[in-house]
């Protein structure tokens, strides 16, 4: 048995006070022989030098990378860089989103520590001061347990320092760096400028090569750049082109959004014009029979060039009346409109009616003329002023620093480095381009392009306009065409001079700029080299600088308070031996103290308020020596003297018991709000969720630092508000945990008196309680270490994404769902003697007729959108005008509308029911005659105009193709004579496409007719197809989206009558009419390109041309249809589209005609991260549970009062045999003790016991000494949590 035993048997039959006297004195004296006078003080982990110091390095390092952070963010416009905000790598994310928060959370756990550290130890740092301290700034003081915000305030009227810098720094973290760090770090679109070496392109077509190998493609895509809105080369603008540059290295990359910067050439041309002078002069002519000479006066529109044209020239211009036109025989296109233009190019052509070759000088060979007028409203009206300009173009090239897009090469803007020069004759052979102007015709066309060989017809398209297509018998020429849909200015303002010569430079400006693109090297075949730098535009993860600053500010403050506290430190003495982390450590300080332990025994049934003020106003001491570590009432403890004096006087006796109480942050009216607020908050998660389906929330500000505040600051601090909660209800759990032991009876030391649950942070406590099985303050602390989870989830839970939001509109219709009534042997394909007799009708007014070839060869070659409400099937029936669609102010509609489309079905038509020949005379006629016969209908086509094969260029005869050879028809047939109604609408809706073979067909000059051998014949029938469909649309009417599509070729008779004003088959026949036109002629070819423009689209919808290559077998149906029926569709569909206007009845003013629709806007909107909302979500709903168990399996009342003090610590233990045990231990380690405590081998419990004093007592005790009781809680006779122990008894005294 140890001597301390001993001692311990001896004070129960002893009297109390001399047996504790003489077992204090040999302890002493033992203590003192073992370790000597000098006696090491304890000093707390938080206030030692290392602890300190790292508080503020660490501080400071933050500090430093915060401002490394921000000098890179404002330097390089950012610290990750992606190309969009939905690019930035996973692990980029959450370096920037993530891990700031989670090193933010250490950091604040670190200062906790210290902090609960610095307020435990605070009342026995004021015990040993040399005079000791008064009992409320000691015995009394219980800052672990007071709430968070409050203990500085308190430290600072007790003047308490360490105490208000250690809680002052861990607000300032809590509340301070923790949610403020958050909005540290935002998403930007910024730009980074790099200097970069380039390749200039100086290589180009010279002027000699280009009248041979310019194709008809550059003015196809003019039209299409004029009126398609076809997307501009690389390095062109409608002002002038670049020649092409490029970084020198290959492998720089191309980021969207990026620029590149270099000196390079521009190529322009500026137009001069000038009102013309009238000049008149008087000229001999010869007359009559003798010829005699006769005085004649003329005039002349003059120009400064000397050109001179003759007034008697167009002198009806402007004289016409609207109306029908006498000199185009009153043929109803060429009817005289409001206005009316004229182009007279300088060079004489066989297209064109006047030129002005012989009217001006040679040197003058650029310059053209331009009439501009408005036609008379009655033939009564005077004349009208026409506007005459002489214009001439200067062509110009000049050294200027240019800015492009680098993905798509398009010009941003152009810096002049020196003068404009004139163009060098060899790169622009103007002669040729000019030529082509004026006669609106190509050389010829080239086997890869488009089967035009005019210039893009203008009259189709201009049609609709109030400009008359012809004038004084001459037909509106394609350059006048041009520069209406080319210029800025209404028709009415084209009648102002300079609006005309605006309007003809911006024509002449795209038609040069875009011929140079293909005349110059877009390959860097040769290159010069030049300086410049590229600028990307990406999206950055930056460095905001006004949370960068605060956050700063508070880390400098906090780095501050520690400095503070390391100056204490250094100042500060200890009295302590060892930690007092438990109740056993508080009993070895008081245990050699037997007059003490016998006045705090009078206070153990007195209130909180008696027991405070008793020892409020008196003073205690920790004394420290060899004789040992006790706390004493100040200069009245001698444990030596027997006649000690100073004894704390109290009238507890007579005072009443106190009524047994429990933390009132375990009652009911803090729980119920605490439990609301998790709830509330889960639900308001909910809702935000549901808010943010599928559209997101609205952005509370457009100001990025509202946002951040809004979305990352508010949750954070929300998450960090409900931690001090958990971590206050954790410290109450950890100093009522050893009670709540004690309180079932037989409870080690090391689960009771000697548990320390008090000088770590929650987030380790919990191991220590798991290890104990106090699996309910384990809970606990997991919440506490929740929180921490909860503030990664906050603070990364909102997040900002671009969406289209849909918002209900209603719509005006421009037009009704119904096609105008038809004639649908009208269109392009009429004959001459047609065209004299028939009305416009439908899409007809006018033109070859191919607006839709162009229009889908713009589409395929340089991917311009397909015309407005249309796709590759269908034309949509518009739900809104162009006055809607920008009025809304959505990116785009949203309605259901109908669908109208057409398709081909084909068969092969067997050989006994077609005959095909061919005739050349070797003179000049190449004929072809084509019969077939389908369903017991037959169709012909007679004398059809063969070419034996393509023109060379400037050549006007055709060169006959030797070797193997193939030729294609594709068009309509006629009825044959005396045919009925239904045999002619059978045959005007039979499209024929035939494939033939043969060799060797020059020196021929007989009939052939072909055979099943050398040719294939394909019959198709068009159907429409129709229905309805859900369209999204732009602002400007493209196609967006088709949803929820419903068509049919299955057309009913209530459709068909609902849709169409007559007979349903005049659209299909006048759709055949443009799709299927005359003017393209078979012809003999011995390459794989195509002549006719079905065969043509039908090669680029499925980029081959071996159904072509007259080397190759006559093709199947298979390979026929698989690219025909695409193809006919998108035309047909196209057609539909651009003549829209025409086709459709418009709606009636007075119509209420409405639809409902979408509006959808394109937004930035903020989201809820799925993951993090299930994760914050489950652990408010772990909140709740745990929080509901804690109140339901809350402690029960048994304790006077709190045991938050030492003081109120000592009074539980003060009159128990128990505190006598640890007599003599007050100089021995914290792993001595633990040693001590284990060799006694005794257990404790909490309960009522006869003290030594005789009395009945309530209190700690140890084993067999006390009747041990539970107490249960709010679920009667359930055991306090989820402790070990599962029972409830009761012994008898022994």
């Amino acid at each position: 048995m140890s001597p301390l035993q001993t001692d311990s048997r001896l004070a129960s039959t002893e009297g109390p006070i001399s047996g504790l006297v003489r077992s204090l004195t040999s302890t002493l004296a033992r203590r003192k022989q073992a370790t000597g006078s000098n006696q090491p003080s304890w000093k707390p982990s938080a206030f030692r030098l290392v602890t300190l110091v790292t508080a503020t390095l660490t501080a400071w390092a933050f500090i430093s990378a915060l401002q490394v952070l921000l000098v890179r963010s404002q330097k390089d416009g950012g610290i990750i860089f992606a190309t969009t905000a939905d690019d930035i790598a996973l692990g980029q994310s959450f370096s920037y989103l993530y891990l700031p928060t989670i090193i933010a959370l250490v950091f604040s756990v670190f200062w906790n520590w210290m902090d609960l550290q610095i307020k435990r130890v605070e009342p026995y740092y004021q015990l040993s001061k040399p005079d000791g301290a008064w009992g409320k700034d000691s015995l009394l003081l219980s800052y672990p347990f007071d709430f968070l915000p409050f203990v500085p305030l308190s430290a600072f009227r007790n003047r308490h320092w360490a105490v208000f810098w250690a809680s002052t720094s861990v607000v300032f973290v809590t509340w301070g760096v923790v949610p403020l760090q958050a909005g540290i770090f935002a998403t930007e679109t910024i730009s980074r400028t790099s200097p970069v070496v380039f390749s200039q392109s100086t290589n180009f077509m010279s002027a000699t090569e280009q009248t041979a190998n310019i194709t008809g493609r550059y003015i196809h895509s003019t039209h299409g750049i004029i009126w398609l809105n076809e997307t501009l080369p690389p390095y062109m603008t409608r002002d002038y082109v670049l020649a092409p540059f490029r970084p020198q290295e290959s492998g720089t990359d191309v980021a969207a959004s990026s620029t590149w910067s270099s000196d390079t050439m521009l190529y322009s041309l500026d137009m001069r014009c000038e009102v013309p002078t009238l000049k008149v002069e008087d000229t001999q002519a010869f007359s009559g029979f003798d010829y005699k000479p006769t005085t004649v006066r003329k005039a002349k529109y003059m120009s400064s060039n000397d050109c001179g044209f003759p007034t008697d020239y167009y002198e009806s211009f402007g004289n016409e009346t609207i109306g029908p036109n006498p000199s185009f025989q009153n043929q109803s296109v060429y009817d005289s409109k409001e206005f009316g233009s004229i182009y007279i190019g300088y060079y004489r052509t066989d297209f064109a009616d006047f030129y002005l070759e012989d009217l001006c000088p040679k040197t003058s060979n650029h310059t053209f003329m331009a009439l501009y007028t408005r036609n008379k409203k009655s033939a009564d009206d005077p004349p009208q002023n026409v506007t005459r300009l002489y214009c001439t173009p200067f062509y110009y090239q000049q050294k200027v620093t240019a800015t492009v897009d680098a993905s798509t090469r398009r010009p941003l803007n152009v810096t002049a480095r020196s003068d404009k020069q004139p163009l060098p004759a060899e790169k622009w052979n103007a002669t040729f381009f000019e030529y082509q102007m004026n006669s609106g015709k190509n050389n010829e066309q080239t086997r890869d392009t488009l089967p035009i060989k005019n210039w893009p017809d203008q009259l189709e398209t201009v049609s609709t306009l109030p400009l008359s297509l012809g004038a004084q018998g001459t037909i509106l020429g394609d350059m006048a065409g041009f520069t209406v849909g080319a210029s800025n200015h209404s028709l009415e303002e084209l009648l102002d001079p300079e609006a005309l010569r605006a309007a003809y430079e911006a024509t002449y400006r795209l038609i040069f700029a875009r011929s140079m693109v293909e005349i110059m090297d877009q390959s860097f075949a040769n290159t010069t080299t030049t300086t410049g730098n590229m600028k990307i535009v990406m999206a950055a993860v930056v460095v905001v600088p006004v949370f960068t600053y605060v956050v700063q500010g508070l880390l400098g403050f906090i780095s501050f308070c520690s400095i503070a506290l390391m100056v204490i430190s250094l100042r500060r003495k200890w009295s302590l031996h060892s930690d007092p982390a438990t109740i056993a450590s508080v009993m070895a300080l008081v245990s050699d103290n037997p007059a003490l332990l016998q006045d705090f025994a009078k206070l153990e049934r007195a209130s909180m308020e008696e027991f405070e003020a008793t020892l409020k106003d008196k003073k205690f001491q920790l004394e420290y020596n060899e004789r040992g570590n006790v706390i004493a009432e100040a200069d009245n403890f001698d444990p030596l003297d027997h006649h000690a004096h100073g004894v704390v006087r109290t009238d507890s006796d007579e005072s009443q018991i106190a009524n047994p109480i429990r933390p009132r942050e375990f009652r009911s009216f803090m729980v119920l709000p605490f439990v609301s607020l998790l709830v509330a908050l889960a639900i308001v998660l909910g809702v935000l969720l549901l808010k943010s389906r599928p559209y997101g929330i609205a952005r509370p500000s457009n100001n990025a630092i509202v946002r951040q505040l809004v979305e990352n600051y508010i949750p954070t601090a929300l998450a960090t508000l409900i931690e001090p909660v958990w971590i206050l209800i954790n410290r109450l759990l950890c100093m009522l945990q050893p009670l709540d032991e004690l309180r079932g009876g037989n409870a080690t030391a090391l689960k009771s008196i000697n548990a320390d649950y008090s000088s770590l942070p929650p987030q380790l406590v919990m191991f220590k309680a798991l290890r104990s099985s106090h699996f309910k303050l384990a809970a606990v602390c997991l919440m506490a270490l929740l929180a921490n989870v909860l503030a990664v989830a906050f603070s990364g839970m909102f997040e900002e994404r671009a969406v289209t939001v849909s918002l209900r509109t209603s719509l005006v219709p421009p037009y009704v769902a119904k096609f105008v009534s038809i004639n649908g042997t009208v269109g392009p394909n009429m004959h001459t003697q047609q065209r004299l007799t028939m009305k416009s009708s439908g899409a007809y007014t006018g033109g070859l007729g191919t607006n839709q070839f162009l229009v889908a060869e713009s589409n395929y070659t340089a991917g311009t959108s397909l015309p407005a409400w249309t796709d590759s099937q269908f034309m949509y029936i518009p739900f809104a005008d162009e006055e809607q669609l920008r009025a809304k102010g959505a990116d785009d509609l949203q309605a259901r509308t109908t669908a109208i489309g057409a398709n081909l079905e084909c068969q092969q038509i067997r050989a006994q029911d077609w005959t095909a020949s061919w005739f050349n005379d070797m003179v000049g006629d190449s004929l072809s005659n084509i019969s077939v016969t389908m369903d017991g209908t037959t169709c012909e086509r007679k004398k059809i105009l063969t070419s034996v094969g393509p023109s060379d260029v400037g050549e006007s005869n055709e060169i006959c193709q030797t070797g193997k050879v193939a030729m294609e028809f594709v068009g309509l047939l006629n009825a044959r004579q005396n045919a009925s109604l239904a045999e002619q609408n059978f045959c005007a809706q039979l499209a024929v496409i035939g494939y033939i073979r043969d060799s060797d067909v020059c020196s021929r000059n007989v009939t052939t007719n072909f055979d099943e051998e050398g040719a294939v014949f394909f019959g198709c029938r068009s159907k429409l197809i129709a229905g309805e469909a859900n369209v999204v649309v732009g602002s400007d009417g493209r196609v967006q989206n088709i949803s929820q599509i419903d068509v049919t070729s299955d057309l009913s008779p209530t459709f068909l009558d609902q849709h169409f004003s007559n007979d349903a088959s005049n659209l299909l026949q006048q759709g055949n009419n443009y799709l299927l036109p005359e003017f393209t002629i078979p012809k003999w070819h011995n390459d794989s390109f195509a002549g006719d423009f079905m065969n043509y689209f039908m090669n680029k919808q499925g980029n081959s041309s071996q159904r072509l290559d007259p080397k190759l077998p006559l093709p199947s149906l298979d390979e026929v249809t698989r690219t025909l029926y695409p193809v006919y569709s998108k035309l047909f569909a196209i057609w539909l589209g651009i003549n829209k206007v025409k086709l459709l009845v418009p709606r009636n003013e007075g119509s209420t005609l409405a639809t409902d629709g979408l509006a959808n806007e394109r937004q930035t909107r903020i989201f809820l991260s799925t993951p993090l909302f299930v994760i914050a979500e489950a652990i408010l709903g772990i909140y709740t549970i745990v929080a509901m168990c804690i109140y339901l399996w809350r402690p029960g009342r048994f304790l006077p009062r709190m045991p938050t003090s030492i003081g109120a610590i000592i009074a539980l233990f003060a009159a128990s045999q128990a505190v006598r045990d640890m007599r003599g231990t007050s100089l021995l380690t914290t792993k001595e003790r633990r040693k001590h405590l284990k060799d006694l081998r005794g257990t404790y419990g909490y309960g009522t016991f006869v003290g030594a004093d005789g009395k009945l007592h309530e209190g700690i005790e140890k084993e067999p000494l006390v009747d041990a009781v539970s107490v249960p809680g709010v679920i009667e006779k359930v055991q306090t949590g989820f402790s070990s122990k599962s029972s409830v008894f009761k012994r008898g005294r022994g």
